[in-house]
C-alpha cells in the first residue's frame, strides 16, 4: 500500500472523529429527572447542574406512565413554569447565562409531586455558564 493512500486513511478517519465530536458538543444536553412516589425526586437529583440549551424531563421512577407534576416560581425553561405527565414534559434552559457572576446563573427552585394538587417538594436546577 502506498504512503498516499495511507495519508488518506488517516485524513478520513481523522476527519470521521472530529466530526463525530463536533456533533455530540453541539447536540443540546437530556437530562433525566426522576420523582419517587411521595413526589420528590430522588435524592441523587435533588440538585441537578445544567447548562443553557440543556433539555432537562421529569419522569417517575417507578414508571413513565405514572403522574408527576413540576412547577417553578421563576422557571428558566422556554416553555414555561409548569411541567407534567399530562401538558408540557420538557424543559430547554433558556436563561442568559454566559459567564459565572452573570444575574441568570443560579439554582432555579422548583416544586415537585405526582400530581398537581399533592404535597409539594423543593428540589433545584442549577444553571452554570
Amino acid at each position: 500500500m502506498s504512503v498516499f493512500k495511507i495519508n488518506r486513511r488517516l485524513r478520513r478517519a481523522s476527519l470521521g472523529t472530529l466530526l463525530f465530536f463536533a456533533a455530540s458538543f453541539a447536540a443540546p444536553q437530556q437530562h433525566t429527572l426522576n420523582i419517587d412516589d411521595t413526589g420528590q425526586v430522588i435524592k441523587k437529583h435533588r440538585v441537578h447542574h445544567v447548562k443553557v440549551g440543556a433539555k432537562v424531563t421529569w419522569v417517575r421512577q417507578s414508571g413513565p406512565a405514572n403522574s408527576w407534576y413540576v412547577k417553578f416560581d421563576e422557571s428558566p425553561c422556554a416553555e414555561g413554569g409548569e411541567y407534567g405527565s399530562d401538558r408540557a414534559k420538557t424543559c430547554t434552559i433558556n436563561v442568559a447565562c454566559k459567564a459565572k457572576g452573570d444575574a441568570a446563573c443560579k439554582a432555579y427552585s422548583y416544586r415537585s409531586a405526582i400530581g398537581a394538587t399533592a404535597s409539594m417538594q423543593d428540589p433545584t436546577v442549577v444553571v452554570d455558564p
